[in-house]
Protein backbone atom coordinates (compact mmCIF):
# COMPACT_ATOMS: atom_id res chain seq x y z
CA UNK A 1 0.00 0.00 0.00
CA UNK A 2 1.52 3.47 -0.59
CA UNK A 3 1.37 5.85 2.11
CA UNK A 4 -0.87 8.16 2.83
CA UNK A 5 -0.14 11.95 4.05
CA UNK A 6 -2.95 13.84 4.99
CA UNK A 7 -3.04 17.75 6.63
CA UNK A 8 -5.92 18.75 8.43
CA UNK A 9 -6.48 22.10 10.50
CA UNK A 10 -8.33 21.19 14.07
CA UNK A 11 -9.30 23.77 16.60
CA UNK A 12 -9.22 22.91 20.26
CA UNK A 13 -11.82 23.78 23.22
CA UNK A 14 -12.01 27.69 23.88
CA UNK A 15 -10.94 28.56 27.35
CA UNK A 16 -11.81 31.76 28.99
CA UNK A 17 -8.80 34.22 29.95
CA UNK A 18 -9.92 37.92 31.79
CA UNK A 19 -13.26 37.82 30.50
CA UNK A 20 -12.04 36.78 27.24
CA UNK A 21 -12.22 33.38 25.16
CA UNK A 22 -9.68 31.96 23.04
CA UNK A 23 -9.61 28.69 20.51
CA UNK A 24 -6.31 27.26 20.12
CA UNK A 25 -5.98 26.03 16.43
CA UNK A 26 -2.70 23.88 14.88
CA UNK A 27 -2.14 21.85 11.78
CA UNK A 28 -2.07 17.78 12.03
CA UNK A 29 0.07 16.29 9.37
CA UNK A 30 -0.15 12.65 9.51
CA UNK A 31 1.68 9.74 7.18
CA UNK A 32 0.24 6.31 7.17
CA UNK A 33 1.80 3.38 5.87
CA UNK A 34 0.24 0.09 6.11
CA UNK A 35 1.26 -3.53 5.14
CA UNK A 36 -0.57 -6.96 5.52
CA UNK A 37 0.55 -10.06 3.79
CA UNK A 38 -2.11 -12.98 4.17
CA UNK A 39 -1.64 -17.02 3.53
CA UNK A 40 -1.33 -20.10 4.77
CA UNK A 41 2.39 -19.63 6.37
CA UNK A 42 3.21 -15.66 5.68
CA UNK A 43 0.58 -13.95 8.03
CA UNK A 44 2.85 -11.00 8.36
CA UNK A 45 1.39 -7.56 9.19
CA UNK A 46 2.71 -3.99 10.12
CA UNK A 47 2.19 -0.64 10.59
CA UNK A 48 3.76 3.03 10.74
CA UNK A 49 1.68 6.24 11.21
CA UNK A 50 4.19 9.55 12.28
CA UNK A 51 1.74 12.54 13.39
CA UNK A 52 3.02 16.01 13.40
CA UNK A 53 1.38 18.76 15.69
CA UNK A 54 2.53 22.54 14.72
CA UNK A 55 0.65 25.21 16.71
CA UNK A 56 -0.79 27.69 14.46
CA UNK A 57 -3.43 30.71 15.64
CA UNK A 58 -4.93 31.59 18.47
CA UNK A 59 -8.13 32.78 17.50
CA UNK A 60 -10.05 35.18 20.29
CA UNK A 61 -13.72 35.18 19.93
CA UNK A 62 -15.65 38.02 20.94
CA UNK A 63 -18.70 40.01 20.40
CA UNK A 64 -17.75 42.03 16.85
CA UNK A 65 -16.67 38.26 15.60
CA UNK A 66 -12.93 36.21 15.70
CA UNK A 67 -9.33 38.25 15.71
CA UNK A 68 -6.78 35.76 15.01
CA UNK A 69 -3.32 35.91 16.13
CA UNK A 70 -0.74 34.36 14.39
CA UNK A 71 2.08 31.63 16.53
CA UNK A 72 5.19 32.25 14.74
CA UNK A 73 8.05 29.22 14.58
CA UNK A 74 11.32 30.97 14.40
CA UNK A 75 12.94 28.13 15.36
CA UNK A 76 11.59 25.79 12.70
CA UNK A 77 12.37 28.92 10.01
CA UNK A 78 16.02 28.58 11.75
CA UNK A 79 15.96 24.47 11.42
CA UNK A 80 15.12 24.91 7.75
CA UNK A 81 17.48 28.04 6.54
CA UNK A 82 20.34 25.25 8.34
CA UNK A 83 19.01 22.16 6.72
CA UNK A 84 18.88 23.56 3.12
CA UNK A 85 22.78 24.84 4.10
CA UNK A 86 23.84 21.64 5.09
CA UNK A 87 22.52 20.06 1.68
CA UNK A 88 23.64 23.18 -0.55
CA UNK A 89 27.33 23.66 0.80
CA UNK A 90 28.28 19.81 -0.43
CA UNK A 91 27.45 20.03 -3.65
CA UNK A 92 28.43 23.40 -4.34
CA UNK A 93 32.08 22.79 -2.54
CA UNK A 94 32.14 19.68 -5.00
CA UNK A 95 30.93 21.38 -7.59
CA UNK A 96 33.70 24.25 -6.90
CA UNK A 97 36.44 21.43 -6.82
CA UNK A 98 35.51 19.94 -10.33
CA UNK A 99 35.93 23.24 -11.68
CA UNK A 100 39.32 24.03 -9.87
CA UNK A 101 40.23 20.42 -11.08
CA UNK A 102 39.68 21.48 -14.22
CA UNK A 103 41.25 24.79 -15.10
CA UNK A 104 44.90 22.92 -13.41
CA UNK A 105 44.41 20.33 -16.36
Amino acid sequence: MKPRLTREVVRGAPFKAKGRVFVPEARVTMLIVRKAMLGTHATRASGIQIARIRPTALIEQSADGEHRHRIEDPTGRALFRLAVAAAAVPLILNALAGWLGAQRK
